[in-house]
Order: C-alpha cells, then structure tokens, then sequence
C-alpha cells in the first residue's frame, strides 16, 4: 500500500506539521503502524521518497503515470479494492475507521422524506 502513504505525504496536514505525529499517516491511511513504516521503507529504497527534518518528502520525479498502461492501471485499482474489502471486513476499532455510519443515517433520511 505504498501508493497511498505516498499520498497521504502530500497532504497539506502531513506538511503543515503531521510529519511530528507517529500516528498521522496511519491513521490517515487506515493501515497499522507497522505496514506504514514498511511502506516508508520500501518508498524510500526506491528513491520515491527522501526523510528530511520536515518528515518524508515525495521525490518529483517519482511521479508515475498509470494512465499509458491499461494493465497497471487495472492492477492499481484492483490492488485499492481489495483493501477496501479487507477495511471493511475488519472490526471498525482494528480498522480506525467508521464505516459509512454518517452517510447511511443521511441517505435514509433522504428516502424518508422522499428525496432520492
């Protein structure tokens, strides 16, 4: 899940002062600690990211587009359902993440009121 702790790098939250917070990005990306520190480790090794005193920084040139090939593209997509599905089969507490609770109790009172 490298692709979405380099995201969440480039969160204006992570740059503003994030990067002090050990449990920042996990709990930005909903992933435990330990696989986010791995994630890190691996971006790094592969200079898509550098450790400055401001946290990680994503490398410019680091940028990859998966849009020229259809393939890697379907397996980027494939790779965020399939933890969409692990998040959602995980007990809300283990996940650190609320379930569509708000959007559900919305969308019901739409219905109730006849709305779409």
């Amino acid at each position: 899940m490298t692709h979405a702790v380099l995201r969440a790098l480039e969160l204006r939250a992570y740059q503003d002062g994030g990067y002090h917070d050990p449990e920042f990005l996990p709990r930005t990306v909903g992933m435990p600690r330990e696989e986010v520190e791995q994630a890190l480790s691996l971006l790094e090794q592969s200079g898509q990211v550098q450790r400055t005193r401001h946290g990680y920084q994503p490398l410019p040139e680091a940028v990859v587009d998966t849009g020229a090939d259809p393939e890697r593209a379907r397996g980027l997509r494939l790779t965020f359902a399939e933890l969409a599905l692990q998040r959602l089969r995980a007990p809300v507490r283990a996940a650190g993440i609320l379930q569509g609770t708000s959007v559900t109790g919305h969308r019901e009172r739409r219905f109730a009121s006849g709305g779409p």
